[in-house]
């Protein structure tokens, strides 16, 4: 007999991910296929994607970057609330600051029978392959599926697929490595949701444009990308990246970060705009609107413009770059395909040769690095002028 998360799919994007694998825990079929929601289905009615801009200056003189194309990024709880909700579906959320406590929630879930998600600290897990000097920061949640007490593991799921075993003190100290996060659970209701697909696919969509032109500050908000060309080669602002992240290894650093967040971090490869389209695509079919499908192939152009731009931050013709990118995409693939494989720590070690060898010598002049900041900046702009143009076309389906 089959266990629940024993076919568990894997998937692009953490919270999307993690919501299709209660989904089809629960066996809930979406109305219009009676199959399982595909994860783009549950990743666009949670509101699909936006746009996040940060750069954080520490007291050291030290700095780092961080760049995000999901909708409410700061409030992965509503996200998935959210989805929900549009969808008809009540859900239970469980906190708790107590380790005790926290046990005791876990498993009046499971042995209610309801798989959930569970708020942790990727790093904190073994599986990951991140170094330890990542712990406490990396914020991810996965689902739980089932406990083993006599062999003391617990069954997860995570983005690559297949169910993954922890032993049950790994999940625990990755639970509640993050304070913040308050060791959460998130269940669904045992009702069945209603049959109202189209109204929820209008509402997130409604719900991304909104996110999209009215977030809460400026890199919340498009037109964060617009700004974020303008600092990448601003040399007389303080927020500018020459300032900030000079040539050199911090410059080095900030590229890297920008890669990996475009790219490999639960973005599906340019910055979440693949999974966006396919959502587009499917919301096609269901609302019957050809503007939808035009949109779906918009976006897939924005997203290989994203892929783009996340190699130009490490050319190929840059030798110590192109080797950070080629070891980050095998990173990504191995622990996707062999999730806690000792090879992930083998990369980790290459890249902090490489990293090492750039601090000694950085492969590019003065001049060189004034060119690379006027092409990224040049891409930016251009990036942000067609999500501008998308945006509008997006308005007008919905309104």
């Amino acid at each position: 007999m089959e266990r629940s998360g024993d076919s568990h799919a894997g998937g692009i994007h953490p919270e999307s991910a993690s919501l299709k694998g209660l989904f089809d825990a629960a066996g809930l079929v979406a109305p219009h296929t009676r199959k399982p929601f595909t994860e783009a289905m549950l990743f666009g009615i949670g509101g699909g994607i936006g746009l996040s801009y940060y750069v954080f200056r520490w007291k050291e003189g030290l700095s780092t970057f961080f760049v995000s194309g999901r909708h409410l990024l700061q409030d992965n709880l509503a996200f998935l609330r959210n989805a929900c909700r549009r969808l008809g579906i009540g859900v239970k959320v469980r906190e708790t600051a107590g380790a005790r406590a926290a046990e005791r929630n876990l498993r009046a879930e499971l042995d209610a029978g309801h798989a959930t998600i569970a708020w942790v600290d990727l790093a904190t897990l073994p599986y990951s392959g991140l170094p330890e000097s990542l712990q406490r920061q990396t914020y991810h949640v996965v689902v739980v599926y089932g406990l083993d007490d006599e062999k003391g593991e617990a069954r997860i799921g995570d983005l690559p697929v297949g169910p993954i075993v922890v032993s049950q003190r790994q999940l625990a100290n990755a639970r509640a490595a993050i304070r913040s996060q308050k060791n959460r659970l998130l269940s669904l209701d045992p009702r069945r949701p209603a049959k109202q697909l189209a109204a929820a696919i209008r509402l997130g969509i409604r719900a991304c444009c909104e996110g999209l032109l009215k977030g809460r500050s400026w890199n919340t908000r498009l037109e964060a990308i617009r700004r974020w060309g303008d600092l990448v080669a601003d040399g007389k602002s303080n927020e500018g990246w020459p300032t900030i992240f000079p040539r050199g290894s911090p410059l080095f650093l900030a590229h890297a970060r920008a890669y990996v967040f475009i790219e490999l971090y639960g973005t599906g490869r340019g910055l979440l705009r693949g999974l966006y389209s396919d959502f587009l695509e499917q919301a096609g079919g269901v609302l019957r609107d050809p503007r939808l499908g035009e949109l779906s192939k918009t976006y897939l152009t924005l997203a290989r413009q994203w892929s783009e731009l996340a190699r130009s931050f490490l050319p190929d013709d840059v030798r110590p770059f192109a080797t950070t990118r080629r070891l980050l995409d095998q990173f990504e693939a191995t622990w996707r395909e062999h999730p806690g494989s000792p090879e992930l720590s083998r990369i980790v070690d290459q890249l902090r040769g490489v990293r090492d060898r750039i601090q000694d010598e950085f492969p590019l002049g003065e001049e060189e690095v004034d060119t690379l900041r006027s092409d990224l900046r040049r891409q930016l702009y251009a990036i942000h002028e067609g999500e501008a143009r998308a945006l509008t076309s997006l308005q007008t389906v919905v309104q």
